[in-house]
């Protein structure tokens, strides 16, 4: 098959539009349109819905089933065309939410950035949840990070780390005790970050928002530059140790059963061969630095 209608094929179903097609590939809309009607007849059926004029398409049940098939054979052409260099490092591509790249994942990076063992090659990209399960599905990464459970199309998810969160505060003379009850009128002193689905469902479950949080924010660093004595706010374990040297702060715990902010490993369910060696390397490298993870927040309790 040819290389450049499985090129076209792919272009097109993501911006559904012969013109906008025609522009990114520097190409006449003419020449699309025969690209696409002769892969078509290739596979003998119908990839795209046209209206009148072809201004707008979209992919028929065929041409979803074909986005799987093209990006895994775009992927499998990539590495026949690198294989003379493939053999001598190791390749991934990974894709996970911010806070997991800077905050838990970023000294394993380390550990394969520096190794002397092994030559790792390693693309990390910052996505979305969503982003990262339609990647992993469509191959465009070899695996992904995320804080919430999908039951998406050709992938995995597979609860890999619980990290738990604290109440982040100073001194502060509100919460006289460890184990802290909080009113509904404490929610005016906090500082609101979302920490995934999962810690949201448990948010909304035991407090109300008829008390809106002081500031709302999507920056965890920003939140603790922002902490002065009487605002507080939730975060990880994994972030608490990250910011322990550089910023002054205690932390609570809750009466009830504390948040927990849980980690996905997003996994393809199609395994190709070419990836699943240096896929199965990572893993093993995971597996182990995450029970490190584990005993580095028990270190926390100090900070209690």
């Amino acid at each position: 098959m040819n290389p450049e209608l499985i090129e076209t094929f792919l272009i097109l179903a993501k911006t559904q539009s012969i013109t906008k097609t025609a522009n990114i590939l520097f190409m006449s809309q003419s020449t699309i349109s025969y690209r696409l009607k002769t892969l078509e007849k290739e596979l003998d059926v119908v990839l795209f819905e046209r209206d009148k004029g072809y201004k707008n398409i979209t992919l028929t049940k065929h041409g979803t089933q074909m986005m799987n098939l093209a990006k895994e054979y775009k992927r499998i052409s990539e590495d026949i065309h690198n294989f003379s260099t493939s053999t001598i490092f190791k390749s991934l591509i990974i894709g996970a939410v911010d806070s997991v790249h800077n905050f838990i994942l970023k000294d394993l990076y380390k550990q394969l950035l520096n190794s002397r063992e092994e030559d790792w090659r390693v693309t990390v990209r910052t996505q979305h949840t969503k982003e990262i399960y339609e990647n992993v599905s469509f191959r465009s990464l070899d695996i992904g990070f995320a804080l919430s459970y999908y039951n998406y199309p050709n992938t995995e998810a597979v609860k890999i780390f619980e990290d738990p969160l604290y109440i982040v505060s100073k001194h502060n003379p509100i919460f006289a005790s460890q184990k802290i009850i909080l009113a509904n009128s404490d929610l005016g002193n906090q500082l609101y970050i979302n920490w995934g689905e999962d810690y949201i469902k448990w948010h909304n479950s035991h407090f109300s928002f008829e008390c809106f949080p002081k500031f709302k924010l999507d920056s965890a660093q920003l939140a603790f530059e922002l902490l002065e004595v009487g605002y507080w706010f939730f975060a990880p374990a994994s972030v608490c140790y990250n910011m322990k040297n550089l910023y002054e702060f205690k932390l609570y715990e809750l009466s009830i059963d504390p948040p927990v902010r849980n980690v996905y490993m997003i996994s393809n369910i199609m395994n190709i061969a070419t990836s699943n060696a240096d896929l199965a390397e990572f893993t093993k490298k995971l597996n182990d630095y995450i029970d490190m993870l584990r005993v580095q927040n028990e270190s926390l309790k100090i900070l209690l």
